[in-house]
């Protein structure tokens, strides 16, 4: 049956039969079964969706109990949409976003199977591609969470937390889709061949290192207690003498460090600079001594950033204070706070309670007047995954953040991905009849759909509402930081991912008809022309991700203006960031493929992440990435079908437009702090690395980089190892292990962990104990093998199978 053909479902407004205590039952005892059964050819798919791309998935529910009340629904989420489906005994429709309803044409019979076969839009090559927590609901009924598909609490891998996933999954999008396996070989020739740390091992590397022989024995430091308290130095008023000074002329972040038997002399550009060298200090302490050393360090880049998702999973002030520690440590100094999206508004803002006792929330209410709709698997009542930042909560984080000289980016994204304000302000304005700061147009009868699947996700640009709610939220941020003492200098707009909105609008035909715009393809820069406005007036600069930005004239704009680039460089992002340096922005890398941490670390269904961009970032790949030579990096990477591409050898006439690399870490299947860690390290560290240091290697070309690059990573490896492992287990931080990788030589195997800090076991099929595995030791696969660390946490086993 094809969606457009389904008729209204009236199951949802039919007094029902079921009682509470029935619905509970039937919501504890569901067996369900999802699974991917084939990649589809094109004649199977609906041209006009998914690109003509589309997959088939089953799905079985039982219950081992009669249940002849057919009055119920079952609400999912699915990342892709149905298109069409099959079946005589469910049906299926798309809602909005990812959120479907699946209501039944039969009652359940005892152990008897109900199916419903479907085709939805694009691929599921990850496990990471469903979601949890279906639910139950009926008329008059409190929803109830399908046991069966509740999150395991504790699971950081998607097979581990929804285990009612069942079967292999494709692995290639399409017939040419050239993509790696990652079984054990694969991931052995990722790994780095394990070397020693050097006695002077820095992350991120310093500019310049003279080791003088010899070590500086000492308890402690002779310093201002609250500078070392904030970079982990132990103050003692007995302890080694630490002389600091400013100046100037060393530059910005600039140190300069000398450790000798005298004492510790640092002298710094600025207080960041001082900051920095202690950071540095910190690390060179091994708890009882200091190698004797000069080191000289400036950073590569002033930007060297952290986006993190609040809005689509809370993940707490807790961790964002957790993460603002680790980022001073890596010596990273801006962090992109993305506080609202389509699924959740996370920062109160005075006078517009709604935006949190309403936006801040997911539920099973319909109407939306209580909650917003449960998107992203959030389940029908709102938990932990869900809340929002007080006041307080958001002035403790920049008063942590500005003692670590990092500064925060807050952004509460528009005007797309902006459904939880509107949502938020629609409530008010029926709760209260004030249309002030009303944010729907009730006669605009437009038909959109956005990337996530939304159709109700976008500020229209053309109501004066909009931007008494724009001027209202920037005015209360900037209040709110000037309370903390902590001034807002730069807003991020957001103006990513616009939909097609607005074309049968009124009040934007009202707009064109006045000669304001001369079409709906000049609303958005309109949009982002006033609001841009509106921060300057305020004195605070614009950022905005590229898309939207490479729409307006850059000289209807005002002078500082950071522009985020996150085109793909084998969709032309070389030229995009080129382009937009050329013309005066302030350039901010972000290439998907080499700075989303929320893909998954391997091409490997079991890694979380989605992986639009790349099937895989891992270590390696962003080791290798070379920000300052764009165009070489075609010679080493390839596109998303692992297809070679051509660089785009664009001209950069301004490269002091170019500011820094920023990661990013979206929380779409990020659903707790743990998955959160999962993901991030240790590439942050990789990328805080990349970001204040440039590598000798990458002014290199031929064998000589790929020689020097191999050093460089397994040099940086071991440094994770030595200084960096310790400290986040100390933390426990549940930082990723992945799997060994295995090679065979001979008769022998040869191993390899993600890290060479980690311990190798191995256990043969048949066997139930693991043993520690030691080069040369006799190996026949088929085994299995795992990596741990010093605290005995283990990595996911993985199969070695015979070659």
């Amino acid at each position: 049956m094809k969606l457009t053909a389904l008729p209204l479902l009236l199951a949802p407004f039919m007094a029902s039969a079921l009682t509470q205590p029935q619905l509970d039952k039937m919501a504890a005892g569901l067996e369900v079964q999802y699974q991917v059964l084939a990649q589809s050819g094109a004649k199977a798919c609906a041209k006009d969706l998914g690109d003509g791309h589309c997959f088939k998935a089953r799905l079985t529910l039982t219950l081992p109990f009669d249940q002849p009340d057919t009055h119920w629904q079952l609400y999912l989420g699915l990342v892709n949409p149905v298109q069409s489906f099959t079946s005589d005994s469910l049906a299926i429709r798309h809602l909005n976003g990812d959120l479907h309803q699946i209501t039944p044409k039969v009652p359940f019979e005892k152990g008897h199977p109900l199916h419903i076969d479907w085709y939805a839009s694009f691929w599921q090559l990850s496990y990471g591609d469903s979601l949890p927590n279906f639910y139950l609901a009926a008329p008059g009924l409190k929803p109830a969470l399908l046991a069966a598909t509740r999150s395991v609490p504790g699971a950081v891998l998607p097979h581990q937390e929804m285990p009612f996933i069942k079967g292999e999954l494709p692995h290639k999008r399409t017939l040419d889709d050239d993509t790696p396996v990652a079984d054990a070989n694969w991931y052995y020739g990722r790994y780095p061949e394990p070397v020693p740390a050097s006695e002077i091992a820095l992350l991120p590397n310093a500019a310049k290192v003279v080791a003088k022989g010899g070590r500086v024995k000492t308890h402690g430091f002779a310093l201002d207690a609250k500078l070392a308290a904030l970079t982990g130095l132990p103050a003692s008023p007995d302890g080694l003498a630490v002389a600091t000074r400013i100046e100037p002329d060393l530059g910005s972040e600039a140190y300069q460090l000398n450790i000798d038997n005298s004492g510790v002399t640092l002298a710094a550009g600025d207080e960041a600079g001082r900051f920095y060298g202690l950071e540095t200090l910190s690390q060179l302490f091994d708890g009882a001594s200091l190698p004797v050393v000069h080191i000289e360090d400036a950073p590569r880049y002033g930007f060297r950033g952290l986006h993190l998702d609040l809005a689509r999973n809370f993940l707490g002030k807790a961790f964002v204070l957790q993460l603002i520690e680790e980022m001073a440590a890596l010596k990273l100094n801006k962090l992109h706070l993305h506080l609202a999206d389509d699924e959740g508004w996370r920062l109160a803002i005075p006078d517009l309670p709604e935006l949190t006792a309403v936006a801040s929330k997911r539920c099973h209410d319909l109407s939306e007047r209580h909650c917003l709709l449960p998107m992203l698997g959030a389940g029908p009542v709102s938990t932990s995954r869900d809340g929002y930042l007080s006041v307080a909560d958001y002035q403790d984080i920049l008063k942590a953040a500005k003692a670590r000289h990092i500064e925060v980016i807050p952004s509460l994204d528009m005007p797309g991905h902006s459904r939880a304000a509107i949502k938020a302000m629609e409530a008010r304005f029926q709760a209260t009849g004030d249309s002030q700061y009303r944010l729907v147009e009730p006669a605009d009868s437009t038909r959109y759909q956005s990337v996530q699947y939304y159709n109700d996700n976008t500020l229209n640009p053309c109501l004066a509402s909009t931007y008494a709610f724009t001027g209202k939220v920037f005015s209360a941020l900037k209040a709110i930081h000037q309370q903390a003492g902590v001034p807002l200098k730069r807003y991020h707009i957001g103006a990513d991912e616009t939909a097609g909105a607005w074309a049968d609008s009124p009040a934007c035909r009202q707009l064109i008809k006045a000669g304001k715009v001369a079409n709906t393809g000049q609303l958005l820069p309109y949009f982002l022309e006033k609001v841009t406005a509106q921060l300057d007036n305020l004195g605070i600069e614009a950022a905005a991700w590229s898309d939207g930005l490479e729409k307006v004239a850059r000289e209807h704009l005002p002078a500082h203006v950071q522009a985020n680039v996150w085109t793909p460089l084998y969709w032309g992002g070389e030229k995009v960031a080129h382009q937009m340096a050329n013309a005066g922005f302030d350039v901010v890398y972000s290439f998907p493929e080499l700075t989303y941490f929320d893909f998954p670390a391997a091409p490997d269904p079991q890694e979380p992440g989605y992986y639009w961009g790349t099937r895989y970032l891992d270590a390696a790949k962003l080791y290798a990435f070379m920000p300052d030579k764009l165009a070489a990096n075609a010679s080493q990477f390839k596109d998303r079908q692992q297809h070679p591409y051509q660089a785009d050898h664009w001209p950069l006439e301004k490269p002091q437009n170019i500011k820094g690399i920023q990661a990013q870490l979206w929380s779409e299947t990020v659903r707790s702090p743990a998955q959160a860690w999962y993901r991030l390290l240790p590439r942050l560290a990789i990328m805080a690395d990349k970001a204040w240091h440039k590598a000798p290697w990458e002014a290199l070309e031929g064998d000589a980089r790929q020689q020097g690059e191999a050093a460089g990573y397994a040099q940086l490896s071991a440094t994770i190892s030595r200084h960096w492992l310790a400290r986040w287990d100390k933390k426990a931080l549940p930082y990723r292990i992945g799997p060994v990788g295995a090679e065979k030589r001979g008769n022998t195997y040869r191993l390899r962990a993600t890290l060479p800090g980690l311990t190798i076991q191995v256990k043969p099929k048949g066997q139930d104990n693991w043993q520690s595995w030691q080069p040369g030791m006799a190996l026949s696969a088929p085994f299995a093998a795992r990596a741990l660390t010093n605290t005995g946490r283990a990595g996911r086993a993985i199969w070695v199978n015979p070659q």
